[in-house]
């Protein structure tokens, strides 16, 4: 699940209050403007998702060199492949 508002909005106290009365396998990765290496991005979002999980599987693309020139299809790829780990997932969005 994802949520995108304006700062202040309550979207952590939302994803927080959700994942304490449901308790569904669940990763929590904040970003920040500090943060610009993507390669440790993906490679660390793998991480989570196989902690949330419990997943045994193999590790998720690893951003190399060669994926650069099609960049927004390895990270559709690769959340397709990431999403696919958790039980149902869902993403919320302003209407």
């Amino acid at each position: 699940m994802g949520a995108g508002a304006p700062p202040g909005a309550g979207k952590t106290t939302l994803m927080a209050s959700y994942l304490d009365a449901r308790a569904p396998a669940a990763l929590w990765y904040q970003i920040d403007e500090g943060d610009g290496d993507l390669a440790s991005f993906f490679y660390y979002m793998d991480l989570a998702s196989r902690r949330a999980t419990r997943s045994r599987r193999k590790p998720l693309a690893f951003l190399t060199p060669e994926y650069l020139q099609g960049l927004a299809a390895f990270t559709r790829n690769y959340f397709r492949d990431c999403f696919a780990r958790l039980e149902r997932p869902r993403r919320c969005t302003d209407p």
